[in-house]
This record gives structure tokens, C-alpha cells and sequence, in this order.
């Protein structure tokens, strides 16, 4: 059981001008204190509780409130009414009794549309994109500073509120690769994270992308005025690659050289080989080759 005080301030005229609503759990603590400072605010309080009706509401004996609308409970200053929080179906864990419960009957959230955006859903490692969670009410009009719980891959990760037209954003740096699911409420978004990374080396007309992830490297060779050598001479670029992303045994390469290819040692050495007896020069080196490190 959780209950909540209302303090209403009036203008002289008595138009309501503002209103604070306060959260209490049935040991006498205060889980959250509301402050509407306009009547927009105060309207779309009492949307919210205007799904209620008394079978989730507890009146003292005797109290004046007894059989009152929800304005009536807002616009009162002087007596507690508890709400039974296990009947209520549909909110948020944190809207009353910070405690998740089942329920059949719909409430307040299931009034609310959950929208959820990311700005690309095909990113590198490294990237950063934006996400954007939209809240409407039934009839498309936004919520304002309504709590938007953001998890990632199932673990919570951030809370926000929403502006003036029901958006809430923020962003994510790409820190891993995979897949990466995003949700709010029982909406959810995702994108892939390519992990392939580019490693400098000091080979022109070559590049090198490793994948930490799957622990492969990529070397892609885009030489097409190269020179081979016959096998067995030395390499052409000696302990280029890295050594932690250097291959356990020899791998190699055709090229477009018919009778040429890249080979790649344990030492991160690179060769580029030709089966005839002399240097071969001006030849199409361009190749991919691939290995686990």
C-alpha cells in the first residue's frame, strides 16, 4: 500500500495555479514528491489518475473525500487517501510502489504509444549514434517529463525524461560488436556493431582490418604494379603485421598474377612469391587474405 498528499496552490480568483503530489509507502517514507507548476502539468496529473476509480482507492472512515473524483482528491489539502498499488495493472514499477506486479486490468502506461529510433542501425565499432524514444498519449498528443526507462541487451542502463513534445534522447558509442537491442517500455530497437577495426601498417597499397570480436585479420593487397620474387627469397616486408595479430603457421593467396602470391608467416612477415626462376615485375598483385590470430 502506498498513499499520496496533495498541496494545491490558488490564485485569488481560485484558479488552480499549481500542485504537489507526494508519494508515501505504508512504512511513512516518501518514494517521490510530484510538483505541477501549471495547469498543462495539473491537467495531465489528473489524466493520468483519472483511470482509476474507487475500487483502487482506500478512504478513511468517515472522510469527506469518500466517493470524490480524482480532482476533488488533488484539490485537497487536508486528508490522506491510499491507493491499493497490488490492483493497479499497468504501470511502471517506479510510477507508485517501486515494485514490479502483474495485473490484468490496463492502467496508465497501457494508454501511452512507445516509440524508439536509432539514427543508423548499421554501425562500426567505435561510431556513436542517437536514440530517440517518442511517448503519445491514445490520442497523439505528447507527454511531457514522463520517466523513460532505457535498457541495453537487457540490463538498465539509462533514465531520462521527455521535453515538451514527448521526445527523450541520448546516444550510444559503439564499444563492442554484435548485436545490440535497446528498450522501453515493451518496445524495442537494434542495430549491428561491425567490429572490424583498421590496423596501421607499413606497407603501401595495402590495408589491414582485424576483427576482435571473431579474432580474424583481414589483409588486402591492391598492388597492380607489383614485383615477385621466387620462393624462398626473403620477404618483401619483414615482420609488417603486428604481432598479436600475426597467423600461428603460414597462410597464403592467389593473385591476379596466375603465378603469383602473397604469403603471410608466423613472424608477420609478408612475401609476394612467383613460381617462375627470376624476379617477376609490373604484375597484378590485388588479393584478400583472411586468418584467425
Amino acid at each position: 500500500m502506498v498513499s499520496f498528499e496533495t498541496e494545491v496552490y490558488n490564485k485569488q480568483e481560485e484558479d488552480i495555479i499549481g500542485v504537489k503530489v507526494i508519494v508515501v509507502a505504508d512504512n511513512g517514507q516518501t518514494i517521490e514528491s510530484i510538483r505541477c507548476v501549471n495547469e498543462d502539468d495539473f491537467n495531465d496529473l489528473k489524466a493520468e489518475l483519472d483511470v482509476l476509480d474507487e475500487e483502487y482507492v482506500k478512504f478513511s472512515d468517515g472522510s469527506s473525500l469518500a466517493g470524490s473524483t480524482i480532482e476533488q482528491i488533488l484539490s485537497n489539502a487536508s486528508e490522506t487517501a491510499t491507493i491499493n498499488a497490488t490492483a493497479l495493472g499497468g504501470f511502471q514499477s517506479d510510477a507508485f510502489s517501486k515494485t514490479n506486479h502483474t495485473h490484468v486490468k490496463s492502467a496508465i502506461t497501457d494508454l501511452y504509444t512507445y516509440d524508439l529510433t536509432l539514427s543508423s542501425y548499421n554501425i562500426q565499432k567505435g561510431d556513436q549514434i542517437t536514440i530517440t524514444t517518442t511517448v503519445l498519449k491514445s490520442n497523439n498528443s505528447p507527454v511531457n517529463k514522463h520517466s523513460v526507462i532505457l535498457y541495453k541487451n537487457g540490463t538498465l542502463w539509462k533514465t531520462g525524461k521527455t521535453n515538451s513534445q514527448g521526445v527523450f534522447t541520448t546516444t550510444y558509442t559503439a564499444d563492442a560488436g554484435g548485436l545490440v537491442t535497446f528498450q522501453v517500455n515493451t518496445t524495442k530497437a537494434q542495430c549491428f556493431v561491425n567490429a572490424w577495426e583498421q590496423v596501421s601498417i607499413t606497407p603501401g597499397q595495402m590495408t589491414f582490418h582485424v576483427n576482435e570480436t571473431l579474432r580474424i585479420a583481414e589483409l588486402r593487397v591492391s598492388n597492380t604494379n607489383a614485383s615477385f620474387r621466387p620462393v624462398d627469397s626473403s620477404p618483401h616486408y619483414p615482420n609488417a603485421i603486428p604481432e598479436q595479430y600475426r597467423p600461428a603457421n603460414q597462410i597464403f593467396s592467389l593473385t591476379y598474377y596466375t603465378k603469383g602470391r602473397i604469403e603471410v608467416d608466423s613472424s608477420g612477415s609478408i612475401y609476394f612469391t612467383t613460381s617462375e626462376n627470376s624476379t617477376q615485375s609490373g604484375k597484378n598483385a590485388s588479393c584478400t587474405l583472411y586468418w584467425r590470430y
